[in-house]
């Protein structure tokens, strides 16, 4: 059952070069045409090396390893050093719990799989970096734009009110 889905997902929802269609038609047998949402990609990322998890199929481990490179290609935006919400958008970032949720457990994932493993440690210092800089502004709400790790209030904090900080998802 999980191979048929995992092969479902690996054939049809995402295409050769690992970048995810949002849905599939079965009737038509076609996808979703819409531009690719992060959060069908991430999602492809999480499902895939979970069906690696649970059947032990490499392939499974690679077509995820595929997804998290296009996803880290596509929806990273490397000048505000965060992930776009939709591909190729330039000018809205908005993050909710459940895109938030679904990238950190997506990237968590290649982390444990991929980063993790000896001779992955260019993999592992770029994942651990997205990583941190998503918590800190997402999950925080501080963009630490001069790299000094330190909250510079108010420039560095995103939400403000009546001058008192506010952390981002965490409010």
């Amino acid at each position: 059952f999980i191979a048929a889905h995992a092969d479902f997902l690996s054939t049809k929802l995402l295409a050769a070069d690992g970048l995810a269609h949002n849905g599939y038609n079965v009737a038509t047998g076609t996808p979703d045409a819409s531009p690719t949402t992060l959060e069908s990609q991430a999602a492809a990322v999480r499902a895939l090396f979970e069906a690696y998890l649970s059947t032990s199929r490499e392939e499974y481990r690679a077509r995820a390893q595929k997804a998290y490179e296009a996803l880290d290609a596509r929806f990273y935006h490397p000048t505000l050093r965060i992930y776009r919400p939709v591909l190729d958008e330039e000018r809205s970032f908005v993050f909710a719990a459940s895109r938030f949720g679904i990238l950190q457990s997506a990237l968590r994932q290649m982390y444990i799989h991929v980063g993790a493993r000896p001779g992955n440690e260019a993999v592992r210092a770029v994942l651990e970096q997205r990583l941190g800089r998503l918590n800190k502004l997402v999950l925080n709400g501080w963009d630490d734009r001069n790299g000094n790790d330190k909250v510079d209030y108010p420039s560095e904090c995103m939400l403000r009110q009546t001058d008192v900080s506010r952390g981002g998802l965490q409010m």
